[in-house]
Parts: C-alpha cells; sequence; structure tokens
C-alpha cells in the first residue's frame, strides 16, 4: 500500500506564528506528514483550556472533555483516513482505464502505422518500377545507337 507523504517545508517560527490554538506545529523541516502522525508519530488534541474552564468545571469534567476531544478526533482522522484510500483505490482504477484505453489506442495507431508503411513501399517500388523502365530504354536505345 503506497501512502501519499508530504514534507514539510516552512520552518517552525513560521509555522507557529499563523497556528490555531491546539494545533501541534512542533514539526521540523523535514518532517513527513501522512495526514494523521509525523514521522510516525500520532498526533492527538493537544487541547489546552483556561485556567478559569478547570476551576468552573474541575480537573476530571476537563479531562474527560479533552478525551472525549481525542476520541473523535481519532474517529474522525479514521474516517478521513477510509475516504482517502477508497479515494486512492478510485484514482487508481481510473488510472488503470486510462493506461488500458492508452494500450489499445498504441495498438491501433501500430497497425495503422504498419498499414501506411505497406503502402508507402508499394507506392515507393511503383515510382522505382516507373523511373526505371525509361531509363533502361534510354540505355537500350543508346547502345543500340553507338554499335553503329
Amino acid at each position: 500500500m503506497t501512502q501519499h507523504r508530504v514534507r514539510i517545508a516552512k520552518a517552525n517560527d513560521s509555522a507557529k506564528r499563523f497556528s490555531l490554538p491546539g494545533i501541534d506545529v512542533s514539526a521540523r523541516r523535514g518532517d513527513v506528514y501522512d495526514g494523521a502522525t509525523i514521522a510516525g508519530v500520532q498526533l492527538p488534541v493537544t487541547a489546552k483550556l483556561s485556567g478559569r474552564f478547570y476551576e468552573r468545571f474541575g480537573d476530571q469534567i476537563t479531562n474527560e472533555l479533552v478525551d472525549w476531544f481525542n476520541s473523535v478526533d481519532t474517529t474522525y482522522q479514521a474516517q478521513v483516513r477510509e475516504i482517502n484510500e477508497s479515494n486512492r483505490l478510485w484514482m487508481e482504477a481510473r488510472f488503470d482505464a486510462f493506461d488500458a484505453r492508452m494500450d489499445a489506442f498504441e495498438a491501433k495507431m501500430e497497425a495503422r502505422f504498419d498499414a501506411l508503411k505497406v503502402q508507402m513501399l508499394l507506392w515507393m517500388f511503383g515510382f522505382w518500377i516507373a523511373t526505371v523502365v525509361p531509363i533502361l530504354a534510354v540505355m537500350f536505345t543508346m547502345s543500340g545507337a553507338f554499335r553503329r
């Protein structure tokens, strides 16, 4: 199974400047991102809630909320991965069908060129005969003229 991967080209500082809260931007230049992991490490939701939120709802409820966010994120990542896999399979099927059509077209064109080559050889032979016969006739008459 081939996964399409994207190399992260932005520097870490510029990524941090424009990042959204809760988005992990700790990737360095050259790390590989395949949609769910960076360099093979799972990316959980890094939700940092305010101190007021912890004070108002308590650590247990806040941690449950963060765990729920992580489970929802994992579910969505799995769904996106499934959709991407189905799209990849669909595209591969389209490319395979295109390759088959191109192979058929290539075979058809090769047959046409072979037929054209035969026709050209026949015409060339006809023109060669049409050229050689008068030359031979001239040579034959000239050789008879020099005998006398």
